[in-house]
């Protein structure tokens, strides 16, 4: 989008005249193998990239709402598309006032109940009503160039880009009840798009490459990683691709101005670059839907892609539904990739978790063919936390108080009590058994294995359990570590790990 929309002077002088942008219908692109792209909205008014670049620009920021219904945002119109998608003449919600100021980034509030724009040559970022599109606040000003807009999934904080004017990433806080406080986080160079995974990973689109900042849970907020870099045809929407093992992300997308959406796998040494579509149009920004597809803007419309099956591989960057918890008796669990099973007290047995639900304290929930997002109530004043779990099976239960615990036991069967002659063969097999579980984010939480429980309010780990020790492994931040057996409690720091073993008798 860089230099594409800048010259909003020169269209609103167009519009004012009573001209109006040609209308086309250019469709969707060519898929590559294991990938459908199809027609999702179509029917935008497109008006020609200025700056030199070529091609048309139609629709640019995009966001999707809990119910599977699409929002959609060009040079002054906010369009609104059901599930099943359609023309943008009948999805159109101002239809009498445009949205000035060049707004460019959608984004929802973390509760799904505000909707929010950036705004490129007003500068700033206002919240608009989702029914008619009227601006109804603003939340930050003095925002040169406002472009990209994400919402942090761990915080509720709002980050925007400004690719015309240096090279910050900024974060909007504090504003809930007024103006926000805007800071620098990262300065990954001029960028466009931005994407959060749901782990609260930040992803950038920088002129010809993609930056992974780290999220705001981690211990070393805004450091950056450059994934990829000469990517070519101008990459501008990001957004990252739901890792099958349930892990933090290993590649990402994004939807480049050539007309090519592409994928971009940075689990080995050097990145793998392989487009799924080709052949589309001017492509903005991309959005992941609460069906995990992913959205992507074009010169006049947007088009949906999936697997050729009809799944999803895509990640959800907020999951959660807007469903709060509510301390000591219930928890939010909302699935972000792979397989989910939950069982909640009483049942019969683990059933697959679709979308984010209340579970009642006790219920066992199975990550180890996905992963999920657990949000917990926090205390009487402050705001529920949320912390990513995965590979792993276990039974969460909440204390009470002004301050909780949240307590995760793992429950997967490790098969340690065979007695008699038949022990020792059992036991050399149960040795070779695990049972484990990953957890990343902020809160207060305790991992409890066999010989031990870890204790965490903002960090990286794991614990993992076989029948003769139990072992804690930190990647970030630091855990304190209750060894049972030994009757101590020792800090594990980042890069470290500890193992608590089975006393012997």
């Amino acid at each position: 989008m860089a230099g594409t929309r800048a010259a909003v002077a020169l269209a609103a002088a167009a519009l004012a005249a009573g001209a109006a942008w040609p209308t086309c219908a250019l469709g969707a692109g060519r898929s590559a193998r294991g990938f459908s792209a199809t027609d999702f909205a179509t029917g935008f008014p497109s008006r020609p990239a200025c700056c030199g670049a070529s091609g048309t620009v139609g629709p640019t920021g995009i966001a999707a709402d809990r119910g599977g219904n699409l929002f959609a945002i060009d040079n002054g119109g906010l369009y609104r598309f059901t599930p099943s998608g359609g023309s943008a003449s009948s999805a159109r919600l101002n239809l009498v006032t445009a949205i000035s100021g060049d707004p460019a980034g959608l984004s929802f509030s973390k509760d799904f109940s505000h909707l929010y724009v950036a705004r490129q040559t007003t500068g700033d970022v206002v919240e608009l009503d989702r029914a008619t599109g009227a601006v109804t606040r603003t939340l930050a000003t003095n925002i040169a160039g406002a472009t990209g807009l994400a919402t942090d999934p761990i915080s509720g904080d709002l980050f925007v880009s400004a690719p015309f004017f240096g090279s910050h990433v900024l974060r909007i806080s504090g504003f809930g009840a007024g103006m926000g406080k805007v800071s620098v986080y990262a300065a990954p160079g001029p960028t466009d798009g931005l994407a959060f995974g749901a782990d609260g990973t930040l992803y950038a689109a920088t002129r010809d490459r993609v930056v992974r900042i780290a999220g705001t849970a981690s211990s070393t907020p805004g450091a950056m990683t450059v994934l990829a870099s000469e990517i070519p045809g101008g990459p501008d929407g990001v957004a990252p691709v739901a890792n099958p093992s349930g892990g933090p992300a290993t590649s990402v997308v994004v939807n480049r101005n050539d007309g090519t959406i592409t994928r971009i796998d940075f689990s080995g040494a050097v990145p793998r670059l392989t487009d799924i579509v080709t052949g589309g149009t001017r492509g903005d920004f991309l959005v992941v839907g609460s069906d995990s597809c992913l959205y992507a803007t074009q010169a006049d419309s947007i088009e949906r892609v999936s697997g050729v099956d009809g799944s999803c591989p895509f990640e959800l960057s907020s999951p959660t539904i807007g469903l709060r918890p509510r301390a000591g008796h219930t928890e939010v669990v909302a699935p972000v990739s792979g397989r989910v099973m939950v069982k909640v007290p009483g049942s019969f047995g683990l059933v697959p978790l679709r979308a984010g639900q209340q579970v009642p304290n006790g219920s066992e929930v199975d990550v180890k063919k996905g992963q999920i997002n657990l949000t917990v109530a926090s205390g009487t004043t402050a705001p529920p936390s949320t912390a990513t779990f995965y590979a792993g099976r276990f039974l969460v239960r909440q204390s009470r108080g002004s301050r909780p615990t949240t307590n995760l036991r793992l429950s997967e069967p490790l098969g340690c009590s065979a007695r008699g002659r038949r022990a020792a063969s059992s036991r050399r097999r149960s040795r070779r058994r695990t049972r484990r579980l990953w957890g990343r984010g902020r809160g207060h939480y305790s991992t409890r294995g066999r010989y031990s429980a870890a204790t965490v309010r903002g960090t990286w780990w794991l614990v993992a359990d076989t029948c003769t020790g139990t072992r804690t492994q930190v990647r970030q931040g630091s855990v304190r570590v209750r060894d049972f057996s030994r009757r101590r409690t020792v800090t594990v720091r980042a890069g470290h790990s500890y193992t608590a073993r089975r006393r012997r008798r």
